[in-house]
């Protein structure tokens, strides 16, 4: 009864982390200050043990998982076998532009679906009206059966969708530059993006999205950034105030 129970529920709730996917339990910095055993990952809850420098996952404290460590982050293959992924671990940055990587703290949407991040990454008026960009066309799209990825052309101005008035202003003042970004979605569980823009300046961002409780959607952003562009003057400070990863 409750086999039949289980499959009407993901028959007609087809959320995303039913899926067969790598997705992020926990950054290492995250992981060292925790004060509770159980971490919050899809719809229920995982725990870590740190090994010396490995870290074992288990799916609701009991089911050992796959995991590997990659730029400061835990990740764990979900799927109808813990030990046994039909897909190889996801590759990440394999295009640096540089040395160092920077970490956003992990930020929480409580009413938030994986789709609706995944929908609004591969919509051209989501550039537009969020993130405020003057012009933003799609040139090609590719995709298979897990990946895809697209080509988006545009330009911007600093800081448009900031909250900020300072940064605001600054971008009123600064003008419009040209840009080219390669998305490429990985799972569902990562999005990574490459830019580049004037001078030729590059800048590579992954964004990790993982189900969190039955309505939330959690996310880390990493930024792998050349510093060399940055005035020597600047760059002790820079280093100062941006979280590497580990």
């Amino acid at each position: 009864m409750s086999n039949k129970g289980d499959e009407r529920r993901v028959k007609y709730d087809p959320r995303p982390q039913r899926m067969c996917a790598w997705f992020t339990v926990i950054s290492l910095t995250e992981f060292a200050s925790l004060d509770a055993e159980r971490i919050p990952f899809l719809d229920t809850f995982v725990t870590v043990e740190a090994t010396g420098s490995d870290y074992m996952v288990r799916f609701e404290g009991v089911h050992e998982m796959v995991s590997i460590v990659r730029f400061g982050l835990i990740i764990a293959w979900h799927g109808r076998d813990l030990q046994s992924p039909d897909r190889p671990a996801p590759e990440l940055f394999t295009e640096s532009v540089g040395e160092e990587h920077y970490m956003s703290k992990k930020v929480h949407f409580p009413d938030t679906h994986l789709m609706d991040f995944l929908e609004n990454s591969g919509d051209v008026l989501h550039f537009r009206t969020t993130h405020k960009w003057a012009k933003a066309n799609i040139e090609y799209y590719e995709y298979d059966e897990h990946t895809m990825k697209y080509m988006l052309v545009g330009e911007l101005r600093y800081a448009q969708s900031a909250t900020r008035i300072d940064k605001k202003i600054a971008g009123w003042v600064l003008p419009k530059v040209p840009a080219r970004v390669e998305v490429n979605f990985i799972g569902p569980g990562f999005v990574e993006s490459r830019t580049t823009t004037i001078a030729g300046l590059k800048l590579n961002a992954l964004v990790t999205i993982t189900p969190t409780g039955d309505n939330g959607t959690s996310i880390y952003a990493i930024l792998n950034v050349n510093t060399s562009w940055i005035p020597r003057w600047l760059q002790s400070p820079f280093n100062r105030v941006s979280p590497k990863t580990m």
